[in-house]
């Protein structure tokens, strides 16, 4: 099921009344078949998946745990990585890696007849198989010992509310507190339902909103003038932003209801003023899980220039094909370490360049920093909305080649979208979210449910009232299942 959807509004009362309702020493239990029931509603048979996933890894890390010597670990580690890579390759990979393996055959004229293996992608596999693979490696590293429950390590694999689009989560931070009682708490379930509603904004009111103007230039490569590209990939950056980040709010607050915290995922990523900032507050945990378990292990940036180089490339074009089987998502992390790599150069060679204008004017600084670098995350934006690299070069050089007359810009503005008021609502809700982002990033990173708790009776009351108008009067009604999704 999906967030978004009248099931889970069904579900989710559901499994909090019942959560609360039953003993403690069966809540294991109601929770690993709640989220295996959740899994399945998309498609029931690949829950053998997970079952596997599950199995082996358990097996692994108890036969890990039971060996002193890294070297006796290491077949299990082994066991671990190849059964968890091996599913992921299968089902998500081996048709990308067939296809590009044709492509060069047939551009040599050699013959090649491996044919396409059709299976549905399942869901969420890319962030299920990471956050095993990461309990296998602590185990074999020894920062982690073996779950001997073997429920409760199955629901740590598949707790329902991270399990198809994270956070990713590590095993030393949530299986203890899968093991805890956690009585209800209303502060606890009054800040999880802000932060559902926050993600409920989020998605269905403006993700949802901007898709439609999104997806009518970016289905039409090169129908479409350069200011309608850059509104449509600046509208896609928010777009995605509020996807994503929207479903990870939702996630965070029903587990806080039931009194697990899982990590933040986002933190106010448009106001990075670096490349590796912006690393640093998207997709959080993913970017964690890249740097401690790929990165670290290449050397991280304690080896020669040019090795450091080749660490940012690859781990970035690894991050990039993470999230797709497409050289589209690929080509996204290659942009992106590209940038890191430019800024890290300059850093090394020309350290006192930066954008400076004065202590008064630092303000301005900040600003344009931001500016620049969102524009920067803006470009690799355009090979991840796009189908294949052709369309992407294709809505690249329409920035530059394709002119706009007035009409153009009137037109493309609106195209798409129900009538010029629902363009201009789409803004008018990404500047209320802007807004809030503004507030969580000059009080530190504090989160929405910390701020809105901590306001005086009349701003948490307007706040809820405001939230409950625009989800319930301008949410969009296509169910679109969330972007992240697919990964």
């Amino acid at each position: 099921m999906i967030f978004n959807s009248f099931h889970f509004l069904v579900f989710l009362p559901c499994v909090i009344f019942l959560y609360f309702a039953i003993p403690y020493k069966w809540r294991w239990l109601f929770l690993l078949l709640a989220s295996y029931y959740f899994y399945m509603s998309w498609k029931p048979e690949y829950a053998f998946l997970i079952v596997a996933s599950t199995a082996i890894d358990y097996y692994a890390g108890m036969r890990m745990s039971a060996l002193r010597d890294k070297k006796q670990r290491r077949p299990f580690l082994m066991l671990s990585i190849f059964t968890n890579l091996g599913l992921l390759l299968l089902f998500k990979y081996f048709n990308f890696f067939n296809e590009s393996t044709r492509a060069v055959f047939d551009s040599f004229d050699i013959f090649y007849n491996v044919p396409e293996f059709n299976l549905f992608l399942p869901v969420g596999i890319s962030f299920y198989t990471f956050q095993t693979l990461s309990y296998s490696i602590d185990i074999y590293r020894g920062n982690t010992k073996a779950e001997k429950h073997f429920g409760t390590f199955a629901l740590f694999v598949s707790y329902w509310p991270q399990l198809v689009a994270g956070p990713i989560e590590r095993s030393s931070d949530l299986i203890p507190q899968l093991k805890q009682n956690f009585d209800f708490d209303y502060n606890r379930i009054k800040q999880g339902l802000i932060r559902i509603g926050w993600g409920f904004f989020k998605k269905v009111v403006v993700a949802d909103r901007l898709a439609i103007f999104v997806q009518e230039v970016y289905q039409h490569p090169g129908d479409h003038g350069g200011f309608a590209v850059v509104l449509a990939t600046w509208m896609f950056a928010f777009q995605v932003y509020c996807d994503f980040s929207g479903y990870s709010d939702i996630a965070i607050g029903s587990a806080r209801i039931m009194g697990i915290n899982l990590n933040d995922n986002f933190k106010t990523p448009y106001f990075s003023t670096t490349i590796r900032e912006f690393w640093q507050r998207w997709h959080i945990t993913l970017s964690v899980w890249i740097r401690d378990y790929l990165y670290f292990p290449l050397g991280g940036s304690r080896v020669t220039y040019t090795r450091l180089m080749f660490n940012t490339m690859f781990t970035f074009a690894v991050m990039g094909l993470w999230h797709g089987a497409n050289w589209t998502f690929v080509m996204f992390g290659v942009v992106h370490g590209v940038f890191l790599s430019l800024r890290r150069t300059a850093d090394k060679y020309f350290p006192s360049f930066r954008l400076d204008l004065g202590k008064r004017l630092n303000w301005l600084s900040m600003s344009l920093s931001m500016f620049w670098v969102f524009n920067l995350t803006c470009i690799a934006d355009i090979f991840f909305c796009s189908r294949n690299m052709t369309e992407a070069w294709t809505q690249i050089r329409s920035i530059f080649t394709v002119p706009n007359t007035t009409n153009d810009l009137i037109h493309n503005a609106v195209i798409g979208a129900d009538s010029s008021v629902q363009f201009i609502l789409s803004w008018v809700f990404v500047a209320f979210l802007l807004f809030f982002d503004v507030v969580m990033y000059l009080r530190k990173d504090m989160t929405i449910e910390d701020y809105i708790v901590s306001r005086p009776t009349q701003v948490r009351w307007s706040f809820y009232v405001i939230l409950l108008v625009f989800i319930g009067w301008f949410a969009m009604t296509t169910n679109a299942a969330f972007i992240y999704f697919q990964f």
